[in-house]
């Protein structure tokens, strides 16, 4: 008789460990001293060495705690792969002389623009299993600018704030300007005009990009091809305007930067144009809210708008208002009777009977900016003088 058979194995439960990239000299940052032209430090004379490194705890109790001994390293630049492997050469030595085993020795100087990613693969035997563990870890090496002063900007207006158009008017041109300047500093002095170059850009719906000729809201002109350090803008042109300044130190005597050269040199502001949230409308019967049987009685409303700092003055420079009147009767239709913030009618005209009576009220609309109007395609539709046509929006 046959009895079922059971196996009986030995369990080996996973290590735990910890791993990572040693630095035994050098510094994987450098600095790029672009007055005099020099790396600091110089990895021609001053090597980074590096050696990656694993600690493994057995739940077993059958290893040893602590760091184990590798058994091989690969060294890639970048993403691990045939094509990034490093091999020996004047620039990455694996194991050098006096140095220890599998240790890298690096003596490429990291240029600022090309930071790299360095990964090791490196390899430790399970000596429970005799299996072999593969650990994988990186580090990164940059160089960063080192310069005698310390640059920075700054705007006359906040990283963001808001255009209120009824409170911001509007000058006699009938723009909405609004003024941003643009100050280089070095360290907490100005740097004077003669020696500062400024940089603008907008975010649109792919990124930042330059201003150009198609920005309608900008009101400067530029300078031999250079935006100045104030700009003005027209508040009536955009809902939410994001633009970003970089700016470029050149010294007397140089050639004037055509772009900028340094990334940390840069500050943004968002202008949003926005109504009152606060904003509400109420009516007021000035006429004929009592109407005599048989007679034909004149009507004037008066719709008027407030917010938080008292009534709005000259609504309809930001606001649309259409009137309806709507018969007291199930299922009656609204119809249009007037537009603007006055009304003026009549019961007749309205349709007002002994027996049928209306309900009179206004809707009041938000008008948002003025844009340039485009076809499917997005192209400019311009008049017969090859003008572009500009309408304003309705916000419903």
């Amino acid at each position: 008789m046959q009895i079922q058979k059971i196996p009986f194995h030995v369990s080996v439960d996973p290590l735990s460990f910890i791993a990572d990239i040693r630095i035994l000299s050098g510094n994987p940052i450098q600095v790029y001293d672009r007055d005099n032209g020099i790396y600091v430090d110089d990895r021609e004379l001053v090597p980074l060495l590096i050696l990656p490194w694993a600690s493994i705890h057995d739940p077993n109790s059958i290893m040893p705690q602590g760091e184990v001994v590798l058994t091989g390293v690969e060294y890639y630049s970048g993403v691990p792969s045939l094509a990034s492997l490093i091999s020996n050469n004047s620039e990455f030595i694996i194991g050098d002389t006096g140095c220890p085993a599998y240790s890298l020795k690096i003596k490429k100087n990291i240029d600022v623009n090309s930071p790299m990613e360095l990964y090791a693969r490196f390899f430790f035997t399970d000596t429970r299993t005799n299996a072999t563990v593969e650990v994988e870890r990186s580090i990164p090496l940059r160089t960063t600018y080192f310069e005698e002063s310390i640059y920075s900007l700054k705007t006359n207006q906040p990283s963001g704030f808001t255009v209120d158009p009824t409170r911001f008017q509007e000058n006699i041109q009938g723009r909405r300007v609004v003024s941003l300047t643009t100050q280089l500093y070095s360290g907490k002095e100005e740097v004077a005009d003669n020696n500062a170059v400024y940089f603008y850009y907008v975010l649109d719906t792919k990124g930042f990009r330059p201003i150009g000729e198609e920005d309608l809201w900008l009101l400067t002109n530029p300078i031999d091809g250079y935006l100045p350090k104030t700009i003005e803008v027209d508040a009536n042109l955009f809902n939410k305007l994001t633009i970003k300044v970089r700016a470029a130190y050149y010294a007397a005597g140089e050639s004037k930067p055509t772009e900028p050269v340094m990334d940390n040199i840069q500050t943004t502001t968002t202008i949003n144009v926005a109504l009152p949230a606060t904003a509400q409308g109420r009516m007021i019967v000035h006429k004929g809210q009592y109407i005599a049987p048989g007679k034909n009685q004149e009507i004037e409303c008066e719709c008027v708008l407030s917010d938080n700092a008292g009534i709005i003055s000259n609504p309809e420079l930001n606001y649309m208002c259409i009137w309806f009147a709507k018969q007291t009767s199930t299922g009656s239709t609204p119809v249009q009777i007037g537009h603007g913030f006055n009304l003026k009618t009549t019961s007749d005209a309205i349709g007002v009977t002994n027996v049928k009576g209306f309900e009179i009220y206004p809707i009041v609309y938000e008008l948002g900016c003025y844009a340039v109007l485009v076809d499917n395609e997005g192209q400019w539709i311009v008049d017969n003088n090859d003008n572009a046509i500009i309408v304003r929006t309705i916000k419903k």
